[in-house]
């Protein structure tokens, strides 16, 4: 029977291993469409290959990047208002964190926000869908939970919004890593009359390295306007990575504050 149920399989789409696409620009988009999947098999490949991209071009990304839109797919099945991908602008930004991977993962999930990047925040509540202490111990791979914050920006902006956030552990060659995703639920309410932010959409991924540190990307697409135009694109990319470029060096003192 052995062989014939091997001979099936073959033939089957459904045996076939999972694709996952090669560059930056695709791997952001089809890793933020696929952190809630319940088989973690294209999380998996997708890992593989930004790893491998990764180790490549690390010095380009962590400069910060400018990456193309997410796909249609990757937002319509998500909770919140209906959404179109049109007009959404997209950067990334790399860099290393000399910590273990799951410190970092469960700090980032578990830890006061305003403890862990000082000045970002006004206000940041969670609260937990699903259960944290399977997800601690990993006998549950997933988490989710909903978000209220009030986030300081560049220019004296302050945002605040709804959000949702998704994490999926996920086993790769080098140990275990986590993806996760985060979105507006509704248009956030701002302090400037001047300034709409439609939407925001935001992955990232902790990647363990061999030595144990961690390598971390994370990728940001916002849809915003200045009045009657649009942002233009050079202040809205750099404001953009400025903010994530600033996540490592903070989480490096966190960890340093604990020793």
């Amino acid at each position: 029977m052995k062989p014939l149920l091997a001979f099936v399989c073959v033939l089957s789409v459904a045996c076939r291993p999972p694709e996952a696409p090669e560059s930056l620009d695709e791997l952001s988009s089809f890793l933020f469409e696929h952190v809630w999947d319940e088989d973690e098999a294209y999380l998996e490949v997708g890992l593989e290959n930004l790893d491998a991209w990764l180790d490549e071009n690390f010095e380009d990304i962590h400069e910060g990047y400018e990456v193309t839109n997410l796909s249609q797919e990757a937002v319509t099945s998500l909770e919140g208002d209906e959404r179109s991908v049109d007009g959404l602008l997209g950067a990334a930004v790399g860099y290393d964190v000399a910590y273990p991977t799951e410190d970092i993962v469960l700090a980032m999930v578990f830890e006061d926000p305003l403890v862990l990047y000082p000045g970002d925040y006004e206000e940041y509540t969670r609260d937990y869908t699903t259960d944290i202490e399977c997800f601690k111990t990993r006998d549950c791979l997933t988490l989710e939970y909903n978000q209220h914050v009030i986030v300081n920006y560049p220019l004296g902006i302050q945002i605040d919004a709804e959000s949702r956030t998704q994490y999926h552990w996920v086993e790769t060659s080098k140990g275990w890593a986590a993806v996760y995703r985060n979105w507006s639920r509704s248009p956030p309410d701002i302090n400037k009359s001047w300034l709409t932010v439609d939407q925001q959409y935001f992955v990232a991924v902790s990647l363990p390295k061999g030595d144990g540190t961690t390598r971390r990307v994370e990728a940001m697409w916002v849809k915003a306007e200045i009045g009657d135009a649009d942002v233009p694109e050079s202040m809205a990319l750099n404001m953009t990575i400025n903010t994530m470029k600033e996540t490592g060096p903070q989480l490096e003192a966190y960890f340093q504050a604990q020793e």
